[in-house]
């Protein structure tokens, strides 16, 4: 049981310290010139990390 709080409060500290949509929409575009991602890709992704 404690391991699994421990556990659930480590992915919500990480989870807290995602970088911005638009922060992270930029990173992709430096490394990867022609990822079709949007904004709103990168919305939906953090989303998704966050809920998990």
């Amino acid at each position: 049981m404690e391991t699994q709080l421990a556990d659930l409060k480590q992915k919500s500290a990480t989870a807290s310290e995602l970088p911005e949509a638009a922060d992270l929409l930029n990173q992709l575009k430096n490394r990867r010139k022609k990822s079709g991602a949007s904004l709103a890709d990168m919305e939906a992704v953090l989303d998704i990390l966050e809920n998990h």
